[in-house]
């Protein structure tokens, strides 16, 4: 993925399959499986937060927030760091709806860290930075050795649970390790120069998932994931489905907010249909339970690997989340396309312009409608559980 134009459209999978992921998602969070099927059964998922169209919430935004920091970054570690924090400790005063208490706390801290006050928690349950992982395996495509370093530094910023970072080291490895099976050298008899270093592979699944999981899994410290790896590995030589492998691990009806269970259903999705986006998410999405990290982390994965192309076109249009919607997620990976090394911006790109005044006012439109999905939520359990009295 060298050329500027195939790097263009992994990044934009990338962003807009996590943004239309936990879109899909976020208004079925906390929603059993049971109580999804019986209000879909087998009629694809669409948008709910909106009528006919989806916003994302906390998962995205943060991951953005990452991005905006690696632009200043200069493509080196200790003023990213710096960049995050700094960025982290305004990002309450959007009023973000869904922000964690976890994340409300760890951003508050960031506005002390230049006196040395360590801002990460040590809360191993939460999901904040695991689609910041999974984009950093796109973004920082090609950096070797370098990229679990990366990972285990950044994530420390906001987590510093051994569990928090050893799955987010597998996620970025996990994206950047599908990104590179996609491609292969060209080696024709003609003009190097028109074939292009590079050739695009069709878009299909990945040819050995089993490897690529061996390969993302290498640097696993926890026991705990290395188990539930060894599951995943079992599942993918035996074709079990998604809802299999989560009855396997013991989520009958739902999935827990949790990043060690997260991680490995979502990647699970994704490795078991890395050929189709909307298949991906959707089988992550219909376990029930942490939908809208389920859907953000298996789209991202999906859309990092097939490219922004193949994300379908009407649930791009659908995407709302203004003044950072679709048309500003393409631009941003066109400043990707060319970073950190562009013709006009060497290793300094300019952040993405943004509006904190209209930021706010999304948000808050946000808030009644996530009440009201709260209550159709409510509703909707409800409902299943009486008739399973029955």
């Amino acid at each position: 993925m060298y050329a500027t134009l195939l790097r263009k459209d992994h990044v934009a999978g990338v962003l807009l399959g996590t943004a239309i992921g936990e879109a899909l998602g976020v208004g079925l969070e906390g929603l059993s499986r049971r109580a999804m099927l019986r209000q879909w059964e087998n009629s694809p998922l669409a948008y709910s937060y909106w009528p006919r169209s989806g916003s994302y919430g906390e998962h995205t935004r943060l991951m953005l927030v990452a991005a905006q920091a690696l632009l200043n970054s200069h493509n080196e570690l200790n003023p990213f760091q710096r960049a995050l924090a700094w960025r982290l400790s305004w990002y309450p005063l959007s009023f973000p709806v869904g922000i964690s208490a976890g994340m409300l706390w760890t951003c508050m801290k960031c506005r002390f860290r230049r006196l040395g006050v360590q801002t990460g928690a040590m809360d191993g349950g939460r999901t904040d930075a695991a689609t910041r992982a999974v984009f950093f395996g796109i973004a920082l495509h090609g950096a070797g050795h370098r990229l679990p370093n990366w990972m285990q530094s950044t994530t420390a910023v906001t987590h510093r649970s051994p569990h928090s970072i050893d799955a987010c080291t597998f996620l970025a490895t996990l994206m950047n390790t599908a990104a590179t099976s996609r491609y292969r050298r060209v080696e024709t008899g003609g003009d190097a120069r028109q074939a292009g270093p590079m050739a695009r592979a069709p878009l299909a699944p990945l040819s050995d998932p089993v490897a690529v999981l061996q390969q993302a899994a290498e640097g696993c410290t926890t026991a705990e994931l290395r188990e539930l790896v060894a599951e995943m590995q079992q599942g993918l030589q035996s074709r079990w489905s998604v809802a299999r492998l989560a009855r396997q691990l013991g989520y009958v009806d739902r999935v827990p907010n949790q990043i060690l269970p997260v991680t490995a259903l979502a990647s699970y999705a994704f490795l078991r249909h890395s050929g189709d986006y909307r298949w991906a998410v959707e089988r992550a999405i219909r376990l029930g339970g942490a939908t809208a990290v389920l859907g953000a982390i298996a789209g991202g994965l999906a859309g990092g690997y097939l490219g922004g192309d193949a994300i379908p076109p009407e649930l791009i249009r659908g995407l709302r989340g203004g003044p950072h919607g679709r048309r500003w997620l393409r631009d941003m990976a066109d400043r990707f396309a060319h970073w950190p090394h562009g013709v006009d911006d060497l290793y300094l790109a300019p952040a993405q312009t943004s509006d904190p005044i209209m930021q706010i006012v999304r948000n808050m439109r946000q808030l009644p409608a996530s009440g009201v999905q709260r209550c159709k939520r409510v509703l909707w359990n409800g409902t299943t559980r009486s008739r399973r009295r029955r």
